[in-house]
């Protein structure tokens, strides 16, 4: 259980970052070796003293292994994912996506989606990711909020991220701090060695929900 100390500490160090990444491109390339804090010296000045109050998510734990997302977690991967009525090649797959990030597989092929029928395609789609958390995190005490953070988590990254991410497994795991489980996810922000933007700032948000049940986004 986190203090008050410790608690105020986090969330101000959350901010700051919220700060960096608003006010920063993070084009640059990022080596293993920096710290959390040296992107937090550099969010400083950036700090506009807002509220920081967002209580630790206290909900009710489950044994991982037949959880499913939640409809807030449903929408926070719509709002990430963008919405696309028609398909379009992405610049890292030969496989066109549509939807709310569905890439089509062999023998697909949609002309066009309404939000409704790329809505089910997607709930259709996390079952596959769902099933990832559950086996990976098979007997850890997760809330709702930490379950749905991780399935969005592998979405984006692939149900196999967990085999390149052992840290971050290994800590959430053991129950290591949340600043500590944040540095991880933080991490996987990377296409070709630089950090990327887009993936930086849905890290953080699907942190906040690991963390604090925040689905704002």
């Amino acid at each position: 259980m986190l203090n008050s100390v410790n608690l105020l500490t986090m969330q101000l160090e959350s901010k700051m970052l919220e700060s960096l990444m608003k006010s920063t491109k993070m084009e640059s390339n990022l080596s293993s070796s920096v710290s959390f804090s040296d992107m937090l010296d550099s969010a400083i000045n950036g700090l506009s003293g807002e509220n920081l109050t967002a209580p630790v998510d206290n909900s009710e734990t489950h044994d991982a292994g037949t959880m499913t997302v939640s409809d807030n977690m449903i929408k926070f991967i719509e709002e990430h994912e963008g919405f696309s009525s028609t398909a379009y090649r992405g610049v890292d797959s030969w496989n066109r996506t549509i939807g709310y990030g569905h890439v089509e597989r062999a023998g697909e092929h949609f002309e066009t989606l309404t939000k409704s029928e790329a809505e089910q395609l997607l709930r259709n789609d996390l079952k596959k990711y769902e099933a990832s958390v559950n086996k990976e995190f098979a007997g850890v005490n997760l809330t709702q909020s930490q379950f749905d953070a991780l399935v969005s988590f592998s979405y984006n990254l692939g149900a196999n991220i967990w085999s390149k991410t052992p840290k971050l497994v290994s800590d959430i795991k053991s129950g290591a701090p949340l600043d500590v489980i944040r540095e991880d996810m933080l991490r996987c922000s990377h296409v070709g060695g630089k950090v990327v933007q887009g993936l930086l700032n849905r890290r953080y948000d699907e942190w906040k929900v690991f963390a604090f049940g925040d689905y704002s986004g």
